[in-house]
C-alpha cells in the first residue's frame, strides 16, 4: 500500500498521475489519506483507490473511457474531500490502469461492460458493501445505467457526469477520440485533451495532465489492449444506449451533471427531464432529475478545475 501523495500513485512507467500542484491545494484543506489496493471479486482483480472511513456511506467512482484513463485520472483531486462523508471506492476500470485483463480478452464493447458490470459488483461483495452511491463519468455513465438495470437493489443514489448510454451523434471530437490510436501522436493527444475542457488555455495543471496520461496511453502493454478496446467502441458504441423501456422501471434518484460546453457528448443529448429533443424525447419515459449543468465542465474532466466544488455538489446530493 503506498502512502497519500500523488507523487507516489504512479502507472507502471513511473509517471505522476496528477498535478503536485493540484494535490497540494487539496492537501491544506484535508489529510485524509488515499491508498492503494489490489481486490478480487467475482473472479476479477481491481486496482483500486480507497479513501475514508469504511463505515461511512460507500461511493463508487467509475471513470470514462479515453486513451490513458484510470481512476486516479478522473477521481483523485475529489477523494479526500469526499471522504468526509463517505467511503470512497475507485477502480481502474478492467481494461485501463492497473486491473487484470481476463483471459480470453472480452471481443466487443457490450462485453467490456458486462465483464465491468461483475467487476464492480464483485469489488462491493468483497468489501461486504450491500448498497452503494455510484457515480459515473462518461463511459462510466453507462456502466452505471447497466448495473442499475441488472441490480438496482444494491445501488443507492447515482449520478451521472457526461455520460454517454443514450441516443445521439457522434460528434467531431468524439470520433476523434475514437481514432486515436490510428495515430497516436504527442500532437494529436493533446488536441484530444483540450477538447475535453471548456478552454484548456485556463484549465489549471492541463499541460502535466496531457503529459502523463500520454505515457500511459502509450505505454506498450497498456496500448495492448486499448487498441482493441477503442476498436470495439467505434464499431459499437451504439450498444450502449438504454433502452426507454428499461430506464421508465428505475427506481433511483439520479442527477445529472453536465458540461454545457462538453463537445465530447454534448448537454443536449442527456435525459434531460424538460428539454430533451426529439431524438431523447422517449427517455422522458423516466424523468431522471435533477439537473445541474456546470458551464466548464468537460466529458472527462469531471470539475477538475474546482474540485472541492464537485466534491461539495456530490456530497450534498447524496447524503441521506
Amino acid at each position: 500500500m503506498l502512502p497519500a501523495q500523488v507523487s507516489d500513485l504512479k502507472h507502471k512507467g513511473g509517471a505522476e498521475r496528477k498535478s503536485d500542484k493540484i494535490w497540494r491545494r487539496i492537501r491544506m484543506q484535508k489529510d485524509t489519506t488515499v491508498r492503494e489496493e489490489k481486490i478480487t471479486g467475482r473472479g476479477l482483480t481491481s486496482h483500486t483507490l480507497l479513501a475514508g472511513d469504511p463505515s461511512k456511506p460507500a461511493v463508487l467512482l467509475l471513470h470514462g473511457a479515453g486513451p490513458g484513463a484510470h481512476a486516479g485520472s478522473n477521481w483523485l483531486h475529489l477523494m479526500p474531500d469526499l471522504a468526509e462523508n463517505f467511503f470512497v471506492i475507485a477502480p481502474d476500470l478492467i481494461g485501463f490502469g492497473q486491473s487484470v485483463i481476463p483471459d480470453p480478452w472480452p471481443d466487443n464493447v457490450m462485453a467490456w461492460i458486462g465483464t465491468r458490470v461483475e467487476q464492480c459488483f464483485g469489488l462491493l461483495d468483497t468489501l461486504g458493501i450491500e448498497k452503494a452511491h455510484v457515480v459515473g463519468n462518461s463511459m462510466g455513465g453507462a456502466l452505471t445505467l447497466q448495473m442499475m438495470s441488472e441490480e438496482p437493489d444494491r445501488i443507492d443514489r447515482v449520478v451521472l457526469m457526461g455520460s454517454i448510454g443514450a441516443p445521439g451523434p457522434r460528434t467531431p471530437e468524439l470520433a476523434r477520440l475514437l481514432s486515436f490510436y490510428s495515430d497516436p501522436r504527442p500532437a494529436r493527444y493533446r488536441q484530444l485533451m483540450h477538447s475535453f475542457a471548456h478552454d484548456a488555455d485556463k484549465f489549471e495543471g492541463m499541460e502535466e495532465i496531457v503529459n502523463n496520461r500520454y505515457k500511459i496511453a502509450t505505454d506498450p502493454e497498456i496500448m495492448k489492449t486499448a487498441v482493441a478496446m477503442i476498436d470495439s467502441m467505434k464499431q459499437g458504441i451504439e450498444t450502449l444506449n438504454m433502452p426507454p423501456s428499461i430506464l421508465s422501471k428505475l427506481p433511483h434518484k439520479v442527477l445529472i451533471f453536465h458540461g454545457r460546453q462538453d463537445r465530447i457528448v454534448p448537454s443536449r443529448y442527456q435525459p434531460l427531464p424538460d428539454r430533451a429533443p426529439a431524438a431523447r424525447r422517449a427517455l422522458r419515459a423516466r424523468p431522471f432529475g435533477p439537473l445541474v449543468a456546470a458551464r466548464a465542465l468537460g466529458c472527462n474532466a469531471p470539475d477538475a478545475g474546482n474540485p472541492l466544488r464537485g466534491a461539495d455538489l456530490l456530497s450534498a446530493f447524496c447524503k441521506p
